[in-house]
């Protein structure tokens, strides 16, 4: 086992178990962007969590379709960083994109 391995473990407990709806935002805006990478994540960024599905600011149709092409790797990805209690499914919406830990 990598320690990238166990990072990403220990990141995924750490979400389930941190109680702070604000910290719980930022560490699963930042294990985003990680799943993501910097392009994708240029594009889309997180508005919301709803019941286990993380709403995406999405930039462009193009980018939108682009997201649909990779839903299934991007929903993996991020459910290593974080797990699957946490993060079941992705949606976008069109929308700037902006900071989403900024209020």
């Amino acid at each position: 086992m990598s320690f990238r391995h166990v990072g990403a473990g220990l990141t995924r407990i750490v979400a389930q178990w941190i109680e702070d709806p604000e910290l719980r935002w930022r560490l699963l805006c930042r294990a985003w962007q990680k799943a993501a990478g910097g392009a994708v994540a240029a594009h889309a960024t997180p508005l919301r969590l709803e019941e286990g599905t993380l709403v995406l600011a999405v930039d462009s149709r193009r980018w939108q379709t682009t997201l649909e092409e990779l839903h299934g790797r991007l929903l993996d990805r991020l459910q290593q960083e974080v797990g699957q209690e946490l993060v079941r499914g992705l949606r976008w919406e069109s929308a700037p994109v902006r900071d989403p830990t900024d209020k």
